[in-house]
């Protein structure tokens, strides 16, 4: 642990979300940051583009930080983010304190997210 509390850029980059400013959450990410979610969703696996990111974030209509935890170069956040499947329904994915950001000289390397997939595909694909 370097004993750096890296949760401000997390958060800032949440907060850019929040408010639709791609560009400033951009910023808060490394040059090659990483994206990782398990399972067979389509959005699922490895992307070396922090666009792939954004891409999932555009229908957002609110992002809720509950809680976020830090320690070294490592923060979980639990968070809601609400919106619309593509028939109009509102539905709310709740990222239960996995999402992982792995932060290094003041920038998100790393995201490991953990979402609720079941209910993604639920909401999604009606």
């Amino acid at each position: 642990m370097d004993g750096v509390d890296n949760t401000p850029i997390v958060l800032t980059f949440f907060a850019a979300l929040a408010r639709g400013d791609v560009t400033a959450a951009k910023a808060a990410l490394a040059a090659d940051v990483t994206w990782w979610m398990p399972s067979v969703w389509q959005t699922s696996g490895v992307s070396k583009s922090g666009d792939a990111i954004f891409d999932e974030c555009v229908d957002y209509t609110s992002i809720e930080v509950r809680r976020v935890f830090g320690e070294g170069e490592y923060v979980a956040v639990e968070w809601v983010a609400r919106g619309a499947n593509p028939q109009g329904t509102q539905s709310g994915n709740y990222y239960h304190v996995l999402t992982g950001f792995a932060v290094r000289d003041g920038k998100i390397q790393r995201i490991r997210d953990h979402r609720d997939l079941l209910y993604a595909k639920e909401v999604l694909v009606r």
